[in-house]
């Protein structure tokens, strides 16, 4: 975790980011941009807190907490003001049910998910 997972994002279920994306896809102005966020801000610190307390793994287990990356944002807030107001939409998931359903699909493909390699190496 950089920098002790200080950095705040809004987090949003794929199924909330991919409902936008279509909308802004069929119905946005052509040269428009739309951010596609929620109103909730969290800590990655926090969201760990939160999915340490779904899962019983204690925090300690889940995180290697490092010196933050260089150049890296504190945080992004976007506004999702205009596609909420010109497309009508909005999130419907909110974030810890998002979790659920992320950790539920997560138990349903273990078999699959266990043949694959993790190893994330952050762009530089």
């Amino acid at each position: 975790m950089d920098g002790g997972g200080s950095s705040k994002r809004s987090f949003i279920y794929i199924d909330d980011a991919s409902t936008a994306t279509y909308l802004v896809s069929t119905r946005g102005k052509v040269g428009s941009t739309y951010h596609i966020s929620t109103d909730k801000i969290v800590s990655i610190r926090k969201l760990v807190k939160i999915i340490s307390k779904m899962t019983k793994i204690k925090f300690q287990r889940l995180v290697n907490i490092t010196s933050d990356r260089t150049g890296k944002d504190v945080s992004y807030n976007l506004s999702s003001k205009k596609i909420r107001q010109e497309l009508n939409w909005k999130p419907r998931i909110n974030l810890e049910d998002g979790l659920t359903k992320t950790l539920r699909w997560i138990d349903y493909n273990s078999i699959f998910l266990k043949k694959e390699k993790f190893h994330y190496i952050h762009k530089r």
